[in-house]
């Protein structure tokens, strides 16, 4: 399994300490975020039932999607996520069904529990585009 290199530095903050941490579990702290490459087939069950139990979430490569639509998808999250003002999408979609937050919160060690979320039904699309944010009017 490849690896892609994550810089660590000033992560620290978002590190919970090891005696909060759920089941007081030794985890050391990844490096590295797993890489799944759907070309090579074989085995590929137990890569991503790897990637999965070590680090929670992996990256994957040759799976047919153009480069292009990756780019446009990325940027027009950063677009959603950098609205402010009136625009900005916080808290819940009140007559829609899914939600949009960003929040920071500290637990008592002081770790930072900060997140920003963007949920929402996509499946079938035809069925759910319309409970998708209005703003950025590119996002759907």
């Amino acid at each position: 399994m490849g690896r892609v290199r994550v810089n660590v530095a000033g992560l620290q903050d978002y590190i919970p300490l090891k005696e909060n941490r759920p089941q007081n579990l030794d985890s050391p702290v990844c490096d590295s975020i797993p890489v799944i490459d759907l070309a090579k087939p074989n085995g590929l069950v137990e890569e991503i039932l790897k990637g999965s139990q070590e680090f929670g979430f992996f990256q994957v490569i040759n799976h047919g999607i153009p480069e292009k639509i990756l780019i446009d998808a990325l940027n027009v999250l950063k677009e959603f996520f950098d609205m402010q003002g009136k625009d900005a999408p916080t808290g819940t979609i009140p007559d829609k069904k899914g939600y949009i937050y960003t929040r920071s919160d500290f637990a008592d060690d002081g770790t930072n529990l900060w997140r920003e979320n963007l949920k929402h039904p996509c499946h079938p699309l035809e069925r759910c585009i319309h409970l998708w944010p209005d703003t950025p009017t590119r996002y759907q």
